[in-house]
């Protein structure tokens, strides 16, 4: 291979390594979670070479790769991917080993857990597009030799634990490159979100017509006052009895003659005064000690949702979001709210009422995303059924911003009647068709 054209493969590799490296430093701030895989499969390598009358003997390789990823939301991510491809073989006992590397974006088209929030097994279709390198070492100059190239493939991903999937993928490298791997990967890392207090002031909409939608009423919890503890009374002492001493009979002299006269106690002289019983002490009350307190319970709350483990029923809830006194979200239960007039996308007084519980909920949690998804049945072409449920989602959309809630934190997303859940062909299915659920955005 001529000197110069080892030069410009060099450049082209420091400066693609300088690529991956930004790239990869600047994914650290975009994601909550890191990702490692290895694994094998095949290559097909066809590699020409220049001279004539060689031809190839073996075209398939076998392929071994390594990445490491970040996923950016819950459909994308971004990855860092080297991989041996194997060494292609001609009759003359000539090889041509392949190395490549590059830097990709995956973007999911299909999850199966999107109706399931929360679910551990599942599986993914995603599409990839990468930018790379390869090396081809050979010792005969060969037709394609480019070391760039702009590669894009498929695959599909199987979730078996919550940090531990399977990944199925075929890859187009360069025109003279493809492959095909199994791989394991495993996740890693992440960010807790906590909720927190601080509670904006309510958005109110500007003055207009009287038809507009309602100004939002804002609750907030009442707060139960603190019992105030009563004091325990001292107990009151016992007083000791009176005792009465009369006054001596015998009066003293005038003049003191350093001798004492006789004194009467209680009819008695001082010559007999030894003779007396001696008075027994009255008992001193001891204070009853009050009762300890008993211990408080323990309470064990793994996902810190405020609710019990032994009270609750999603013990997994995502840290962050609202949940109910049974410890699950309150999505749910607003969605059956959100009910829309037929063929219409007006907000309906029950759609107004929790959309304003939604808002009310998004102020107490501002790190808490959610994803409206909209369906109808399948009355109509379908234009007319997504251009319905994508009305309806605008209302919603609207409602929510005007209430203060920042559009970051809503995705809207339009099925149309391409979704049902229930039978189209009676008329308690459609009107069940016509839906709008409510999921976490984590």
């Amino acid at each position: 291979m001529p000197k110069s054209q080892v030069f410009r493969q060099s450049v082209y590799k420091a400066a693609l390594i300088g690529v991956l490296l930004g790239a990869s430093s600047a994914a650290i701030a975009l994601g909550d979670q890191w990702y490692l895989g290895i694994g094998g499969g095949t290559s097909r390598l066809q590699p020409e070479p220049e001279q004539s009358g060689i031809l190839r003997d073996e075209e398939f390789g076998q392929a071994g790769t390594f990445f490491l990823g970040r996923d950016f939301d819950s459909r994308s991510s971004g990855q860092l991917q080297l991989y041996s491809l194997g060494e292609a073989t001609f009759d003359n006992a000539d090889t041509a080993s392949y190395i490549a590397g590059d830097a990709s974006v995956l973007y999911r088209f299909f999850d199966s857990r999107d109706n399931r929030r929360g679910a551990t097994f599942g599986a993914s279709f995603y599409g990839r597009f990468g930018f790379g390198f390869i090396d081809r070492d050979s010792d005969l100059t060969l037709t394609d030799d480019a070391p760039v190239y702009f590669g894009a493939g498929a695959g599909l991903e199987t979730y078996v634990t919550r940090n531990v999937g399977f990944r199925l993928e075929a890859l187009y490298h360069e025109q003279d490159t493809a492959s095909a791997t199994l791989s394991l990967v495993t996740r890693f890392g992440g960010r807790a979100r906590l909720p927190q207090l601080a509670t904006p002031p309510p958005t109110r909409f500007p003055q207009g017509s009287a038809d507009q939608i309602p100004e939002s009423v804002q609750t907030r919890p009442v707060q139960k006052p603190q019992a105030t503890p009563v004091p325990t009374p001292a107990p009151t002492p016992v007083p000791a009895p009176e005792v009465s001493v009369p006054a001596p009979t015998t009066s003293l002299p005038e003049v003191w003659t350093r001798e004492l006269p006789e004194v009467e106690i209680m009819g008695d002289t001082r010559e007999n005064v030894d003779s007396l019983p001696v008075p027994v002490p009255l008992p001193v009350p001891v204070p009853t000690p009050a009762p300890e307190p008993a211990p408080a319970p323990t309470v064990i709350d793994i996902d810190n949702d405020g609710i019990n483990d032994a009270q609750d029923q999603c013990p997994r809830s995502t840290a962050g979001y609202p949940v109910d006194t049974t410890g699950c979200s309150t999505f749910n239960e607003l969605a059956r709210m959100l009910v829309f007039p037929d063929n219409s996308a007006s907000l309906t007084p029950s759609a107004i009422e929790a959309l304003n519980q939604l808002a009310t909920q998004l102020r107490e949690y501002p790190l808490a995303r959610i994803e409206l998804i909209a369906h109808t049945d399948n009355d109509g072409s379908e234009e007319q059924q997504a251009g319905l449920t994508r009305q309806r989602l605008r209302s919603m959309g609207v409602y929510l911003v005007r209430q203060g809630i920042s559009q970051d934190r809503l995705l809207l997303r339009s099925f149309g009647g391409n979704r049902p859940a229930f039978d189209n062909s009676t008329v308690q299915g459609r009107q069940r068709n016509n839906r709008i659920e409510v999921f976490e955005n984590p």
